[in-house]
């Protein structure tokens, strides 16, 4: 027969320590995924091709690089370890409302003009079977 009583002093320690490496995990995991690429770059594409590679860093100086697109030029503005869309042709201008982005699989995407802008990460200490 089951016992009806409440949890014991054991019971608590258990979930608590349970809990305690459940959270650090997350932070560890969270703090590798993001951490562990060698080089960022910026990738900017138009029609799906890509039209130029920049490696991103904190030594980055500031600079718009102008894209030629469907509907006309995007200027895409590179800062210190971050991109953004500064200005585009296209009516509704929701790729400027993405603002900033600076993570590897983050994008900024014009579809009216058809210019994509991403980073991704190079994981060079890393081969294919690791990864």
């Amino acid at each position: 027969m089951a016992s009806t009583r409440g949890l014991t002093k054991g019971d608590k320690i258990l979930i608590f320590t349970i809990l305690v490496f459940c959270f650090f995990g997350l932070i560890i995991g969270k703090t590798y995924t993001y951490g562990a690429f060698e080089k960022k770059y910026v990738v900017i594409e138009v029609k799906g091709t890509e039209v130029k590679r920049f490696i991103l860093g904190q030594d980055t100086e500031n600079k718009k690089i102008e894209i030629k697109g469907m509907l006309g030029y995007s200027i895409i503005e590179i800062g210190k370890d971050r991109v953004r869309m500064y200005q585009s042709p296209c009516d509704n201008g929701d790729c400027l409302k993405v603002g900033w982005i600076s993570k590897p699989g983050q994008m900024i995407v014009c579809l009216p003009n058809q210019v994509a802008v991403k980073i991704i990460g190079s994981r060079d200490t890393l081969d294919d079977t690791t990864y």
